[in-house]
């Protein structure tokens, strides 16, 4: 079970494998509440499995996901999210073959409870556990499970009526419909809102584009400040507004995918949006280029590589106001880079 849902997503990749490989397997997928939408029904899962561990109670929340573990007849555990909580769930619904790698997410060293919590160890090198999501998911499954070759970003096809909503939005575009997400959860990712509102001007402007920014409730009030002024016919404040499957669906329909290093990406990447423009400040592209590019052929990475401070140790208040890594990449280059992929086929 993964907690964010960049790693959810490209952990669909693998299971994708998995289950191309194995068809004849039931394959239960572990999973965070709010990430269930894109759970049920999937395809790479016979049955998605809601682990609640920030609930008011952790006792029934993991109850209840071990009472379906147990329902479920499972023979095998994997984990991918290295995370004890997890792995001792797997533990207490009697699932005997327990499988970890040995190292993840650039681990230099075994947790010192997976002897106890783990029948098998998956080997992964130290520097295969600091690569990319995508080719360690794929690692791990490949080995546990004696696979080679790599899976697809899978979802299941939206709500019938999150895909009429998101049919009629498109409709309303005159020139290409660009969908936006402007802010991360942390700082580090976040490219500068002057950035963005130079871009979005230009693209309502000289494209005469219908933008849907979104986001998180909680990122109501940043789009609202950067589409002040624009907010229209043709520039909408969705952040908030949209749940994951009725996003999914949008960004199915959209010309242009512009954002960050965030799980808006990769959850407009797995809709198989026409095209992905992502800045990046403290992160390098190539950590989720494989996950991204896989599924977006028509995709650009915006960076600053040559920054003294890389690598980054993710300590945002070193950084002032704007880090370098975010400032150097300018509006200009945004701009160029989306009338770039606008202008192709």
């Amino acid at each position: 079970m993964l907690v964010n849902l960049g790693d959810a997503l490209v952990m669909t990749a693998a299971l994708d494998l998995l289950r191309r490989s194995r068809p004849e397997a039931r394959v239960g997928l572990l999973i965070r509440p709010e990430f269930a939408p894109l759970a049920a029904g999937n395809p790479v899962a016979d049955e998605a499995i809601v682990y609640d561990y920030k609930s008011g109670s952790l006792i029934l929340g993991f109850a209840g996901a071990r009472r379906a573990i147990r329902a479920g007849g499972y023979d095998s555990y994997l984990s991918l999210d290295y995370r004890f909580r997890s792995a001792a769930l797997a533990l207490a619904a009697g699932v005997r073959k327990r499988l970890g790698p040995r190292l993840l997410f650039g681990a230099v060293r075994p947790r010192p409870w997976a002897p106890w919590l783990f029948t098998e160890t998956v080997p992964l090198s130290p520097a295969e556990s600091r690569g990319d999501a995508w080719n360690m998911f794929h690692l791990v499954v490949g080995r546990a499970f004696g696979l080679t070759g790599e899976g697809r970003l899978t979802l299941p096809l939206p709500p019938p009526r999150d895909q009429a909503w998101a049919e009629a939005l498109a409709a309303r575009a005159d020139g290409p419909l660009v969908v936006m997400c402007a802010r991360a959860n942390h700082p580090l990712k976040t490219w500068p809102a002057a950035g963005f509102r130079a871009v979005i001007e230009d693209l309502l402007r000289r494209e005469k584009a219908l933008v849907c920014l979104t986001g998180a409730p909680g990122d109501r009030d940043y789009a609202a400040d950067l589409l002040r002024g624009l907010e229209g016919e043709r520039a909408l404040n969705l952040a908030g507004r949209t749940s994951l499957t009725e996003f999914q669906a949008l960004a199915a329909r959209a010309d242009l995918f512009l954002g960050l290093d965030n799980g808006a990406a990769h959850l407009a990447a797995a809709a198989r949006t026409k095209r992905l423009l992502c800045i990046f400040g403290a992160t390098p592209p190539d950590m989720v280029r494989p996950a991204l590019a896989s599924a977006v052929p028509a995709a650009e990475f915006l960076w600053s590589p040559d920054e003294p401070c890389r690598p980054c140790r993710g300590a945002p208040d070193r950084c002032g106001p704007t880090p370098r890594c975010l400032e150097n990449v300018t509006a200009e280059r945004v701009i160029r880079a989306a009338r770039r992929l606008l202008a192709g086929p």
